[in-house]
């Protein structure tokens, strides 16, 4: 496998070499200018002189500087276009064979007088757009952009799955950063999810793919950035937009949103709100057997879980320009969660065939959660060289509170109590403080070359505890009350260096992260003590072989921390025979992630990468047969291999009609050891498709279908049955397409199920989990104000990796 490795990228690279001999394809390069001032992101556009059809099309840079490559011999002309200026043409361009590069001298765009009428080109978006480096999910102007919530979006989004119902991977790595607008979600696990759940997509505009394996991003993000960026408009000015909607399923649903942005020359300030109420029921069945040599015993479980979760999200920023080469923003997101849960759960015991008992347990949770994160940045180009500078100053408060009344009753055969029943109640309140500080600075060292640095610091501290209350079953419980603190500082620095030439792009990195972690309960102390310091390398080249074939390599490793809800030792209880335990003794998984990427027409994408994981974390059920009780936690397995390819191709059957086609396999090989020292080798090969049908219909209607299919597989010691699920949606704009009504239907057949079993050791284990994924709704939204203002800047904070691991 090595040495096929290196025989392609020798011979990319000869091609390369070849290529450049070859070549007669013209460079263009140029500056624009407003005023006698610099001006940033103006679109350079080349087109034909014969009937003016786009060929390329650039955004200037920060000072104005412009360059287009690859252009085959012809008659062109440029475009200058920026929102607020009059278009400027060249005259025509004759790119013959007698030269290889054309300067095109200084050119002047003038504001638009304020009496013209401004022209608006209507294009055709498509949901899914791949670009460079990224793919994009135009959110705003599809059916799924009103009703839905941020996770039902990404289970859309192809390579996006929901592993355990608790954690998001894009293409089989789990390593993954999840920003809100700009900010990191603050969350992980099942509360990640939840709060995915949540969101209400009325004012999100799209959700961003990005490669986070270079060496300026933490290495716990090697996995992938998903940016989930809010509504924006793009001129001086004030907009916004008010929506609402509601829906039945089993139970009941209702949002409203509002956002708010207000621009002027040097500043920006911006506000959303989001509120959403959500019931919603969750079905679990478990089936275990425990099978001794003269005694075969079943527990067959059924819980129900009733939800009602309201939430409230903040968002308020400002941006200001203190000249054309330096700004500063201040960012406050903030979120305040509540959560009813009404939880029965029925356990039903069978010894040798025969009902022996049942536990009849319930769970009713008052949970609330606050959460306050603020951001104060700088950017700034220095210098005449094109040096520029970055830096961000974070700090997170995470406020956790629940109160819950546990009680169970034990039956004999006859349904007569044979013993005390069990009542408790339990208190867990935790906090997480996070202080994070980072500068990033870019040193072009000539036109197509740049060395970049940076270092960042992190201080965690998080604070849980448990304080139960028996009234009644003394005896049933262990470790009552408990208190758990942890902090950790992480320490990094990176450098980049990066080059580019007329066919290919080369960036080579490396990044240092030192890690200092102590944690201890009050029951024991130095329970985590650990130093460690980690080299993170990259590497990413890319060749363009001409205009329709791109190929490119890339490697990176990474890490994954445990989360923070992880490493704390406590207790969580189901029943008397089965727990769930935090794992103090996780250690961090490291990835190293190789990938081909094989592009054509900057349409149709195939890509091959192979994935190892040192001490992958997974969740891992472990039963003691001789007191029957089973306990569920996270442990690390010797490693995971991945070996996978993914195809991605847009398809347009009619004008009206196009259709996103994805599809990825895998084979993955999981190995674990146990404490008994037994090992399980699991394996499989899998694949999923994903189809985004995209319908544009008379009189203003717009559909759109999201097909889902995954195949059976083994992951971690589990196996899993087929996952299917079809979401459907229209719309129409109306009010002089001010305003818009959207219905959605989602998982349309109720099959969207998770179904698994283990035969792991003394394991004999069968689940299934049903969420309540089938609901009918129909919002509204209206956008009023200037509809094309410019939105404030989009960031991503210094403390994203930590912050991504908060889930309490």
């Amino acid at each position: 496998m090595v040495k096929k490795l290196r025989f392609l990228f020798t011979l990319l690279i000869i091609n390369n070499a070849l290529v450049y001999c070859q070549t007669s394809d013209f460079k263009i390069t140029g500056k624009v200018f407003a005023k006698s001032e610099n001006i940033e992101n103006v679109n350079v556009i080349l087109i034909t002189v014969k009937d003016s059809t786009v060929v390329k099309s650039v955004l200037s840079d920060a000072i104005g500087n412009y360059e287009i490559l690859n252009i085959k011999p012809g008659n062109y002309r440029l475009s200058f276009i920026k929102t607020g200026y009059q278009t400027v043409f060249t005259d025509e361009l004759q790119l013959n064979q007698k030269g290889l590069g054309l300067t095109i001298p200084l050119i002047e765009i003038i504001k638009q007088p304020k009496q013209l009428k401004e022209v608006v080109v209507q294009a055709k978006i498509p949901y899914i757009e791949r670009r460079a480096g990224k793919t994009v999910i135009n959110v705003e102007n599809s059916v799924f952009g009103l009703g839905s919530s941020g996770l039902e979006v990404l289970q859309t989004v192809p390579g996006i799955r929901i592993e355990n119902n608790d954690q998001l991977s894009i293409q089989g790595k789990n390593n993954v950063a999840v920003y809100i607008d700009g900010k990191p979600s603050n969350l992980s696990g099942i509360n990640l999810v939840e709060f995915l759940k949540n969101i209400p997509t009325n004012n999100i505009e799209q959700i961003e793919l990005l490669n986070g394996s270079s060496a300026r991003y933490d290495a716990a993000n090697n996995g992938g950035i998903i940016n989930i960026k809010f509504k924006k408009g793009k001129n001086i000015g004030a907009n916004g937009t008010a929506s609402f909607g509601g829906g039945l399923g089993r139970n009941y649903r209702y949002n409203a949103g509002l956002s708010l942005n207000n621009r002027t020359e040097k500043s920006n300030i911006y506000f959303n709100y989001d509120f959403s109420e959500i019931k919603a029921v969750d079905d679990n069945y478990l089936r275990r057997n425990i099978n001794n040599p003269s005694l075969k015993t079943l527990f067959d479980i059924k819980n129900n879980d009733l939800k009602t979760r309201t939430n409230h999200n903040f968002l308020l920023g400002l941006d200001y320009n203190l000249n054309k080469n330096h700004a500063v923003g201040f960012l406050v997101n903030a979120f305040s969660n509540k959560m009813l849960s009404d939880e029965h759960n029925k356990s039903l015991i069978f010894n040798n065939s025969i009902q022996d008992s049942t536990i009849l347990s319930t769970s009713l949770e008052n949970r609330r959660i606050n959460n306050i994160s603020t951001n104060i940045n700088y950017a700034g180009n220095l210098g005449k060289k094109g040096t520029s500078l970055k830096a961000d100053v974070d700090y997170l408060n995470y406020a956790r509170k629940s109160d819950e009344n546990l009680g169970s009753i034990y039956l004999d055969n006859n349904g007569f109590e044979f013993k005390s029943p069990l009542q408790f109640n339990n208190l867990s309140p935790s906090q997480i403080d996070i202080l994070s500080i980072k500068a990033d600075i870019s040193n072009p060292i000539n036109k197509n070359s740049s060395l970049d640095a940076g270092l960042k610091s992190s201080w965690v501290k998080t604070s849980s505890q448990r304080n139960i209350n028996i009234t009644s079953g003394q005896n049933y419980i262990f470790n009552p009350s408990t208190l758990f603190n942890y902090k950790e500082q992480i320490y990094a620095g990176f450098i980049s260096f990066k080059t580019k030439t007329e066919k290919s792009n080369l960036e080579i990195g490396l990044r240092a992260e030192q890690t200092i972690a102590k944690g201890d309960t009050s029951l024991t102390t130095k329970l985590i003590d650990r130093n460690y310091l980690n080299l993170f390398p990259n590497l990413l080249y890319a060749l363009d072989f001409n205009q329709n074939h791109k190929i490119s390599f890339s490697f990176s490793r990474g890490i994954t921390r445990p989360r923070y809800e992880d490493l704390n030792p406590f207790y969580y209880f189901l029943d008397q025979y089965t727990y769930n335990q935090g794992n103090p003794s996780l250690s961090p998984s490291y990835i190293n992630a190789s990938k081909i990427n094989w592009e054509i027409k900057s349409k149709y994408n195939f890509s091959l990468q192979y994935n190892y994981i040192k001490d992958f974390a997974y969740v891992v059920y472990e039963q003691d047969n001789a007191t029957q009780t089973a306990t569920t936690s996270r442990n690390n397995f010797d490693y995971r291999q991945t070996l996978g390819f993914e195809i991605g191709i847009p398809i347009t059957l009619a004008s009206w009609w196009d259709i996103d086609f994805n599809t990825q396999a895998y084979y993955e090989f999981f190995k674990y050891t146990n404490n008994q020292k037994k090992q399980i080798n699991n394996e499989s090969t899998s694949f999923l498709v994903t189809l985004n049908h995209t319908l544009t219909l008379p009189k203003g209607f717009n559909a759109m279908a999201n097909m889902h299919y995954e195949s059976p597989t083994s992951y971690g010691i589990f196996t899993f049955k087929p996952l299917y699920y079809v979401n459907f949606g229209i719309s129409k704009s109306i009010l002089n397409k001010q305003g818009s009504i959207r219905f959605l239907a989602t998982d349309l057949f109720d099959t969207n199920s998770n179904r698994y079993g283990t035969n792991f050791y003394n394991l004999d284990l069968n689940a299934k989990e049903k969420a309540e994924t089938r609901s009918f709704r129909l919002s509204f939204s209206y956008k009023f104000g200037k509809k094309e203002v410019k939105a404030y800047r989009q960031r991503k904070v210094g403390a994203a990796e930590e912050k991504s691991r908060v889930g309490q």
